[in-house]
């Protein structure tokens, strides 16, 4: 059976860049809250970046944002589509898209996450997964999903990051994360500001790992426009 409000098409996305990524280039990651991603992306005072990974984003079906990207939803209104987007100023491809198979609690929504391919200066392809996962299903569930998710991640061994809300309130989802994410060789960020992350229990939330590439800087930005703040990371490419 459906869940109320799924959508039953993804919105159409927009590419119109045709750039690499530069040799150093940014990634910001942030739950939005249902912020609208042209808001997120201008109007809460977020410095620029060249990738963003949004979670429980917002498309309004009547104004699209500016920046070349592509949503994964998990909810629908009339007015708008809700879910992870991933945008980018420079050439990308959604590679997959995947609806948990199981449901939020009560709400009976499913979470979104979003794979898409981001060719380099240096002639590699950075594979990036947008991850929403679910807040209020069992352990066991949480695993199954978090392996499924990951998967197709094993066809690809060169530069990767995996970053969004995990919704690791729990110690046995952090670690479960923590062992996943060390299994596929990913180094997770330890940004500056991390008292600023949405926590549970002293046990944050949001995430960013990374592979094959040296990451020179991050750090999170406070904000009064969502719950949850952005992680902002600086990349370089190895030469």
């Amino acid at each position: 059976m459906r869940a109320p409000y799924q959508p039953r098409c993804s919105p159409v996305p927009r590419f119109t860049a045709t750039d690499v990524l530069p040799p150093r280039f940014s990634v910001l990651v942030w739950n939005v809250h249902k912020l609208p991603v042209q808001a997120a992306l201008g109007q809460c005072n977020m410095p620029s970046a060249d990738i963003w990974l949004l979670q429980e984003a917002a498309w309004q079906v009547r104004c699209a944002p500016d920046v070349d990207g592509v949503m994964t939803p998990n909810l629908r209104t009339r007015s708008a589509h809700f879910g992870v987007w991933t945008g980018s100023r420079y050439r990308m491809k959604p590679l997959q898209q995947v609806l948990t198979r199981r449901r939020e609690l009560r709400l009976l929504t499913r979470k979104a996450a979003l794979l898409s391919t981001h060719p380099l200066a240096n002639g590699e392809t950075l594979w990036v997964l947008n991850v929403h996962m679910l807040l209020s299903r069992s352990h066991r569930i949480f695993e199954e999903e978090l392996s499924r998710l990951l998967l197709a991640l094993q066809a690809h061994a060169g530069p990767l990051i995996v970053a969004g809300d995990f919704n690791t309130w729990s110690r046995r989802r952090l670690a479960t994360l923590q062992w996943r994410m060390a299994a596929l060789d990913l180094t997770h960020a330890s940004p500056h500001g991390m008292q600023h992350l949405k926590a549970h229990r002293g046990r944050v939330l949001d995430h960013l790992f990374y592979r094959g590439l040296v990451l020179t800087e991050a750090c999170v930005l406070p904000t009064d426009c969502s719950d949850h703040a952005p992680i902002v990371a600086h990349f370089e490419q190895p030469s």
